[in-house]
C-alpha cells in the first residue's frame, strides 16, 4: 500500500503542478500537429456526460473511494503501480472539482478519428486511464 500511495502523490503533485502552469496559457500545437495544448475548464464528466455539480462530485468521491479499498488489496508491483496511476489521477481530478466546481484540460488530440479529436484531455484523466489498462493487462489481479 505504502508504494501506491507514494504513486498517488506523485500522480497528483504533478496534475497540480501542471494546472498551475497551464491556467491561463494560449493554445499551442505539439510534436508537429499530432497533439496540442488548449486549456479549457471542464465542468461536467468524462466524454462531454451532462452530468454536473453535487450529483458529479459525489459519483467521483465514491468512485475514488471504492479506487483506495481496491488500492489498499493490490498484490505485486504492476497492480501497485497500476493503482496509484489511477488513485492519483482521480484524486487529482476530485481536488479540482472541488476546488473550482471544473477541472482544466488541456491536452487534445487533433488527428484522431471522428469525435476522439474533439476531446480535450488532462494528466489526471490519462494516468487514470493508464492505470486502468495497466490492471487489465494485468489480469484485474
Amino acid at each position: 500500500m505504502i508504494l501506491t500511495a507514494l504513486i498517488a502523490a506523485a500522480v497528483f503533485a504533478l496534475c497540480a503542478a501542471l494546472r498551475r502552469r497551464l491556467t491561463g496559457a494560449a493554445p499551442r500545437p505539439l510534436w508537429g500537429g499530432r497533439a496540442a495544448l488548449e486549456p479549457m475548464y471542464n465542468r461536467r464528466a468524462a466524454f462531454g456526460l451532462k452530468l454536473t455539480g453535487r450529483p458529479l462530485r459525489v459519483l467521483t468521491a465514491g468512485t475514488l473511494a471504492l479506487l483506495t479499498w481496491t488500492a489498499a488489496h493490490l498484490d505485486g508491483p504492476a497492480a501497485r503501480l497500476s493503482g496509484g496511476l489511477a488513485l492519483g489521477g482521480g484524486a487529482a481530478n476530485l481536488y479540482e472539482r472541488l476546488r473550482s466546481r471544473g477541472v482544466l484540460d488541456y491536452l487534445r488530440f487533433p488527428r484522431l478519428p471522428g469525435r476522439g479529436k474533439r476531446l480535450v484531455f488532462n494528466a489526471a484523466d490519462l494516468t487514470i486511464f493508464a492505470g486502468l489498462l495497466l490492471m487489465l493487462l494485468d489480469g484485474g489481479k
